[in-house]
C-alpha cells in the first residue's frame, strides 16, 4: 500500500464520485447516480457499511465492492494521519530543511490580468465591503502580525498548508496511475496547483511528480480594515492580485499540453523565471 495521504472526509459529492470512478471499480454509472442522490460526502462514505449501501439504494453486489473500498480507504487516511502529523513530517519527504512555509521553494504563479473595471473583480470588492461593513467595527492588525507565519495564529495556515500539499500528492498520484492506463509514456511526470486561505490570507502552492514549491510572494493578504470601506483602494488591489494568480493558474492547467514531457518543460519554464 503506498503512503498516500488521503483527506477523503474533506471531499463533497462529486470529488468522491471522480476518485471512484479512476478507482476502476467493478460498479456501473447507475451506483454513482444513487451517491450523488443520496448526497454522500467523503466523510459519509467512510462511515457506511454494505447494508447502508443497499438501504440506499445500491445492489447488492456493488454494496459490498462500495464497503470494501471505504474500509480500505479509512484504513490508509488513518494510517496517513498517523504518519504525518507535522508540517516537519511532511517536509521530509521532499528533503526540505525547516519547519516554515517560507522553507518551500519558491516558484513565480503564471497570472491573468484584469482590468480594474473588470465586473467580476467590481463584485467582490463590493461583496468584501458590505460583509466588512456588517462586521460593525473590528481591531485592526498590522501587517507584520498577519504575515508572521512562523508562530501562534499562524498555526492554522500552517496545517492547512500540510493537508493541502498530502492532497496534492495524491491527486498528483492518482492523475499519474489514470495515465499509465491510457498511454505509453517514456516520461511520467505531473503538476497540479493548491491553493490554502483563512478567508484573508492566501497561498498558492505547486505540487510536482518530484517536488513543491509556494508562490514567491508566499502569503496573499486580504486586508479587512475598517477604513477600507472609505478607501478601498489596498483592498481592491489586494483582490485584484488573488484574482489574477486564481484566473491564470487555472487557465495553465486548461491548457497545457497533457503529455508528461510537455508538463515537464511547463515547470522548467517557472523555474527560469
Amino acid at each position: 500500500m503506498s503512503d498516500k495521504f488521503v483527506f477523503v472526509e474533506k471531499w463533497d459529492t462529486e470529488a468522491l464520485i471522480i476518485f471512484l470512478r479512476e478507482q476502476e471499480l467493478k460498479v456501473d454509472e447507475g451506483v454513482f447516480s444513487i451517491l450523488r442522490k443520496a448526497k454522500v460526502s467523503g466523510q459519509r462514505f467512510l462511515m457506511m457499511n454494505k447494508d447502508e449501501f443497499i438501504e440506499a439504494g445500491v445492489a447488492f453486489g456493488p454494496a459490498i465492492i462500495l464497503a470494501n473500498e471505504a474500509e480500505s480507504l479509512k484504513n490508509r487516511t488513518n494510517r496517513s494521519f498517523s504518519s504525518y502529523r507535522t508540517i516537519e513530517d511532511v517536509f521530509k519527504l521532499y528533503k526540505i530543511s525547516g519547519d516554515s512555509i517560507i522553507d518551500i521553494p519558491q516558484f513565480e504563479p503564471v497570472t491573468h490580468k484584469l482590468k480594474d473595471n473588470n465586473s467580476s473583480l467590481r463584485f467582490c470588492v463590493e461583496d468584501v465591503k458590505r460583509k466588512l461593513e456588517n462586521m460593525g467595527k473590528i481591531i485592526d492588525q498590522s501587517a507584520e502580525e498577519i504575515l508572521c507565519i512562523t508562530e501562534g495564529k499562524p498555526h492554522q495556515l500552517k496545517m492547512g498548508v500540510l493537508q493541502n500539499i498530502m492532497q496534492c500528492k495524491a491527486l498528483c498520484e492518482s492523475n499519474r496511475k489514470n495515465k499509465k492506463r491510457k498511454i505509453d509514456e517514456t516520461l511520467d511526470y505531473e503538476y497540479v496547483y493548491g491553493i490554502v486561505s483563512t478567508g484573508t490570507e492566501w497561498i498558492f502552492l505547486l505540487h510536482t511528480t518530484d517536488s513543491i514549491y509556494c508562490a514567491s510572494q508566499k502569503v496573499y493578504h486580504i486586508p479587512l480594515y475598517e477604513n477600507s470601506l472609505k478607501d478601498d483602494t489596498e483592498l481592491r488591489c489586494k483582490i485584484k492580485e488573488i484574482l489574477e494568480t486564481i484566473i491564470g493558474i487555472l487557465e495553465d492547467r486548461a491548457n497545457v499540453d497533457s503529455s508528461p514531457v510537455k508538463k515537464k518543460q511547463r515547470i522548467e519554464e517557472f523555474g527560469k523565471k
